[in-house]
This record gives C-alpha cells, structure tokens and sequence, in this order.
C-alpha cells in the first residue's frame, strides 16, 4: 500500500516520505519543468495557465506527474483510492485531466492554503484519464504540503471533491477515503 508520511518539524526542516507500492512497473522518470511553459487542462484545453512555478517530477509513463516538488516547496504526491469516482463532466466547471492535477498545484501554486483557496473558488473537476497499463482507468487521490508543514488531501467521492486540510494531517495512504482514515487514527 501507498502511503505518504509529513515529518513537520525534523530539526527545522519538513521531510515527507512516500512509498509507491503498485503492481506493475510505471517506468517512472524524472523531469525538470521550467517555469514560463504554456499549458492546458488536458480534456478540452478551456483551462489553460503559464508556470509561474519550476518544478522536478516524477512522471508515471511519461504521461502523469504521480509526484513533484516546485522551487517554492510546494510538494503533491498521486495515491491510489480504489474509491474514487469523478462523477460525469460537469461543464460549468474547470477539468483538469488526471494527468496534469498534480502539475497545475505546482505550475500555480506556493503553498498549500493558496491551492486549497483556488479549489474551494473553483470547485474543479478532475477527468479519468485512459490507463496506460491497459487496465481500469486509475482511481487516485492527491496529497499536497509545503514547506510550513501545512497538508491537504482532495479527494473525488461519488462527484463529489472532499478537501480535507490541517497542519495535523501527516498520514496518507491508498484506501479507504481519507474521511475513514482518520476514524481509523482515533480508534
């Protein structure tokens, strides 16, 4: 299982840890993402933006940025949640392809309230992509944090995008929903 882990405080410094247990191999790579590269939402190209941020990733089949990390600490991490569904394409919203949900936080953002600020604005919608394994189209979740040590976790949970966002949050991991996890902590 998938599980990211926030150390906030580690001698004055923030250390997350994640682990990528999946079945198959992702043929991961690393990319360095300047800033100042035109992009879009990769659905319908509506949504598009210039990377204020640069950033290094890493990149599932060269398609899906699973992890990344911006020159300004912006940090996210792609998990599995075997939960997720993304409702059908609401156009009244903005779409983000899977593929590119994790590159927009770290094109646009610095910090983990400014991202949660623009989501809760504009109510995003995330679009399946097809999977390039020949499988079910993925079913993920995002974590992201920054250098506070601030975290939020957005999820997709029939239609329905949960944000979960605390200092407090510094565990994750595939299923359940995050909602569950921390029932799962108090006991």
């Amino acid at each position: 299982m998938c599980t990211r882990v926030i150390w906030p405080d580690a001698a004055g410094a923030v250390l997350v840890g994640r682990n990528m247990d999946f079945h198959k191999d992702l043929m991961t790579n690393l990319w360095t993402q300047p800033k100042g590269i035109s992009r879009d939402d990769g659905v319908e190209g509506k949504l598009t933006w210039t990377s204020k941020y640069g950033s290094v990733i890493a990149a599932a089949y060269d398609i899906i940025s699973v992890d990344g990390l911006n020159e300004a600490g912006l940090a996210g991490h792609i998990l599995w949640l075997a939960e997720s569904t993304y409702g059908t394409r609401d156009e009244s919203r903005p779409a983000l392809s899977q593929a590119v949900w994790l590159q927009y936080f770290l094109d646009n953002f610095a910090s983990v309230a400014e991202a949660v600020r623009w989501v809760e604005e504009n109510n995003p919608q995330v679009i399946p992509m097809t999977d390039p394994t020949g499988g079910s189209k993925p079913a993920i979740h995002l974590a992201i944090d920054d250098a506070t040590g601030d975290s939020a976790i957005f999820e997709y949970i029939d239609g329905k995008l949960d944000v979960y966002h605390s200092e407090d949050y510094w565990v994750m991991t595939n299923s359940p929903s995050y909602d569950q996890q921390l029932e799962l902590v108090k006991k």
